[in-house]
């Protein structure tokens, strides 16, 4: 026996032709919240990356901030002291600024706008190392007087300054992006909670049909029996 032959049988016996029509609207709604579910997955999956994604360049931001301030501070406690021990900090973050500068372009590479202030703040950042150097630089052979010199033309500052405006303008255009990927993560997280509820009701309402279509079948061909 084919297995065509006996399906066709088992349509005959348990539903019949009127009964697998009226399972079909409830048959097909469960195709489509299938295939809902899967859409919206999927589109979760995304914007949960995409949210993952603007943390980490949020993170990268704030660091790229953090270790130039360390620079400033490290040659802000070396001028007013004349330690060398206060320019810890500043080693430390002139080696890692580049390193930092370069992953925040990495993350920000497929946004134009930001991928041109990260340029903005790479050449912001050379500069204010530049004037930090030389600040250094003049304290050691020539004296705190030659390095205050430097300091008061408020280069530096003015640098610094814009610097941090070109910071201030990457924060805020990463946590409006961010804000806006975690509303749309949220009405997607509501809406496949929607589609897994209405497919739990279809499916229970297609076992229903199926053992109402089934005991009708059965009283019929007990019917007929008599």
């Amino acid at each position: 026996m084919t297995l065509a032959t006996r399906w066709q049988r088992l349509r005959r016996h348990l539903f019949g032709k009127a009964s697998l029509i009226g399972l079909l609207p409830v048959i097909v709604a469960l195709a489509g919240s299938a295939a809902l579910n899967i859409s919206y997955t999927r589109s979760l999956a995304t914007t949960r990356a995409l949210v993952t994604h603007s943390l980490r360049v949020n993170t990268a931001i704030n660091d790229v901030l953090s270790t130039m301030q360390d620079i400033e501070t490290g040659q802000r406690g070396y001028l007013i002291t004349g330690n060398e021990a206060y320019l810890a900090p500043y080693r430390t973050a002139r080696t890692a600024i580049e390193p930092g500068t370069a992953r925040l372009e990495r993350l920000v590479r497929d946004n134009p706008g930001q991928g041109a202030r990260i340029a903005r703040a790479r050449t912001l950042s050379q500069q204010k190392l530049a004037e930090v150097d030389a600040t250094i630089a003049a304290m050691r052979t020539q004296g705190f007087a030659a390095a205050r010199t430097l300091v008061a033309s408020d280069e530096g500052k003015q640098t610094m300054d814009s610097f941090r405006t070109v910071i201030a303008a990457m924060r805020a255009t990463e946590s409006a992006l961010l804000e806006t990927r975690v509303d749309a993560m949220h009405r997607t997280e509501q809406r496949l909670f929607a589609v897994i509820i209405l497919g739990i009701a279809l499916a229970l309402t297609a076992r229903l049909a199926a053992f109402l279509l089934q005991l009708r079948a059965r009283r019929r061909r007990r019917a007929g029996v008599r």
